[in-house]
């Protein structure tokens, strides 16, 4: 058995056609009038066979519906003494149809931040489940041990990584797309999402490990979500050993001191590229997110939530802070995307961006790889630049030329030679 509680809204008992004598026909009026009073959120019929139990209420009018493949059992227990509808719900869990994605992730991750912003974008329904340790014992799958994980709900399969996730959702579902329809707004998309994924993401990583107050924040607020009932000394053991662990991968991706100046000079400008069109429903491609903005917030969620970045972005773009808050749940935006006519100047200058700080380090990380040298060295806005290989990376860069030759007109072509990326595209 399990018991759903919840409040309810005061009404007079005429309202519910309460009936002592009647329990289920009592419970199906009041589920009838739970329908009449909510109609304006389109929520599924009440069926005779009662297949679907509505119930939740959040902020006294806001419900969702559960639905559940075997006809379930209602008591109503003094609910005109209480106020609380008391549902009593008998059905199998094994077998139980689901309709619902699950995602796991950690509030710290940027790609689950990333997935689960488009799952609430494209309305889609999904249940959001803090990872922990026991959690991933008990999810095997054949991919790497990285977080997202999306569980599907037909099959209850695991699927991993935020760009096939998000192309996965593309193929599943055609409503409310963050493709763009324009070939080539949607190369640009890719272009841009991938720069978030692979070289904001040492932006986040720098601020996030840099400085005592933020390793302090930020090991502790990890190990709090992912170790349910961790406290007091044990906590602070946790959080020092992540903080260790992660402190001594940061030279592993580029964030050494050397580099420093760079990527915080790169961190900059992105916020000034954002800053120049950041307001309410407005995004890179249109007046509707596409994959790029959702690249980009991923990061900047986490920049955002971290100590000394959230400062930067209070103080200096309380305009982009304000966008990125905001695109946490996007499920009521309606809008249109631009054509290649209409691109903004941002996309130009984030195009540009790309050019001088990710392209030529994919450039040159690839040749690396190739020569079979173990360090990738350059120069990046007239600094010097140096971290090892990155073999994944290698993978972005003939992921990109080949979403290039696919998208390949005059049009595009005079856009990425004046902005700088061609040349590291052919």
């Amino acid at each position: 058995m399990q018991w759903l509680m919840r409040s309810f809204l005061p009404c007079s008992p005429s309202e519910l056609h309460h009936d002592k004598e009647n329990e289920q026909g009592d419970a199906e009026n009041t589920l009838r009038w739970i329908q009449r009073e909510t109609e304006f959120l389109h929520l599924p019929s009440f069926a005779a066979n009662w297949h679907c139990l509505g119930l939740c209420v959040a902020e006294r009018l806001f419900w969702e519906c559960a639905l559940y493949p075997v006809k379930p059992t209602y008591t109503l227990n003094s609910w005109l003494h209480s106020r609380i509808l008391k549902v009593q719900v008998s059905y199998p869990l094994e077998g139980r149809v689901m309709n619902r994605y699950q995602l796991y992730g950690g509030g710290g991750s940027p790609y689950s931040q990333k997935m689960r912003s488009i799952l609430h974008y494209r309305r889609l329904p999904f249940d959001w489940v803090q990872i922990t340790p026991a959690l991933r014992a008990q999810i095997q799958h054949d991919g790497p041990p990285v977080i997202p994980i999306l569980r599907l709900p037909e099959d209850n399969s695991l699927h991993v990584d935020s760009t096939p996730l998000a192309l996965m959702l593309e193929a599943r579902h055609t409503e409310r797309s963050i493709i763009p329809t324009d070939p080539a707004m949607a190369f640009l998309s890719f272009l841009i999402e991938d720069m978030a994924d692979e070289w904001a993401t040492k932006i986040m990583f720098h601020y996030r490990w840099d400085l005592e107050i933020d390793q302090q924040y930020s090991s502790r607020q990890i190990i709090s979500d992912n170790t349910p009932g961790l406290r007091g000394e044990a906590l602070a053991k946790a959080a020092q050993a992540i903080r260790d662990r992660q402190v001594g991968r940061m030279p592993l991706v580029g964030c050494t001191p050397q580099n420093k100046p760079i990527i915080e000079q790169s961190f900059h400008e992105l916020l000034t590229i954002l800053d120049s069109f950041a307001t309410r429903d407005e995004y890179l491609l249109g007046t509707r997110p596409a994959l790029a903005d959702f690249g980009l917030f991923g990061q900047l969620k986490t920049l955002a939530s971290d100590h000394t970045p959230m400062l930067i972005m209070r103080s200096k773009v309380p305009s982009v802070y304000d966008w990125v808050r905001r695109l946490e749940d996007s499920s009521g935006i309606e809008g249109k995307w631009h054509s290649f006519a209409e691109m903004r100047p941002a996309v130009l200058d984030m195009l540009r961006f790309c050019a001088t700080y990710y392209l030529p380090f994919l450039s040159a990380n690839q040749h690396a790889i190739a020569q079979g040298e173990p360090v990738v060295s350059l120069t990046l806005a007239g600094r010097r630049y140096e971290q090892p290989v990155f073999k994944y990376q290698a993978k972005c860069l003939a992921r990109l030329k080949s979403l290039w030759a696919d998208a390949d007109t005059p049009e595009l072509r005079d856009v990425l030679s004046e902005t700088g990326c061609l040349r590291h595209l052919e």
